[in-house]
């Protein structure tokens, strides 16, 4: 069958879209009082979010960190999928363990010391799918061991659950996040399956123009 998308969904955002998109994207993981929580993988895996459907958006990361932005100094990796196990996600792990031990990049790293990065899975997900979701979260918590200590708080995984709007953005009056709003907010499009159908992730990243990493 012919593959297309509306390329005048995906397109690259000028600097206003962006910063917009980013605020509603932050409003979209935020708790009642407009902040964006980081929680602990640890605690994350013993609580029961993944026993509902539809949970809410997370972010994942270390513990005693400063308030979480997606609008300031954040490397967004988009991860454009459902959370399956024939999606690979956790490859996103490997290929940012070896990002971080090239030198031109740790040296970004150290010379940016407010610089974030976060992989941010779109969704949506189900309790079906509970289990796969519980070994990436352990697979981020082994990744986050590895890496140097003065970098491990640096790095967060985010959880959009296939949400578009919240309860923060809807009581603020603020418009849903759609999924090719975040192409144009991400710098990196990730999309390391197995197997895919169509494989639209390739067409929506390049009509975004934002680079895409394919496995």
């Amino acid at each position: 069958l012919p593959t297309s998308i509306d390329i005048r969904k995906y397109r690259p955002l000028h600097e206003n879209a962006r910063a917009d998109t980013l605020g509603r994207l932050q409003g979209l993981f935020a708790d009642d009082f407009g902040e964006v929580p980081v929680v602990r993988p640890e605690a994350f895996l013993e609580s029961q979010v993944l026993k509902k459907d539809n949970p809410s958006p997370v972010v994942l990361g270390g513990e005693g960190q400063d308030a979480f932005s997606f609008r300031r100094a954040n490397l967004i990796f988009l991860q454009p999928t459902r959370i399956l196990k024939r999606k690979r996600i956790e490859l996103n792990f490997v290929l940012l363990e070896k990002l971080v031990a090239q030198k031109k990049f740790a040296k970004h790293l150290t010379s940016h010391q407010n610089l974030k990065v976060t992989l941010l899975v779109s969704g949506p997900y189900t309790k079906a799918h509970a289990t796969y979701c519980m070994s990436l979260v352990k697979a981020f918590r082994r990744f986050r061991r590895c890496l140097p200590k003065d970098m491990r708080n640096r790095f967060f995984l985010a959880f959009k659950f296939g949400n578009e709007t919240s309860t923060f953005l809807q009581n603020n009056r603020k418009k849903s996040v759609k999924i090719e709003q975040l192409y144009g907010v991400s710098h990196f499009v990730m999309l390391p399956s197995q197997t895919e159908g169509r494989g639209l992730p390739i067409l929506e990243s390049a009509s975004s123009g934002v680079p895409i990493l394919v496995h």
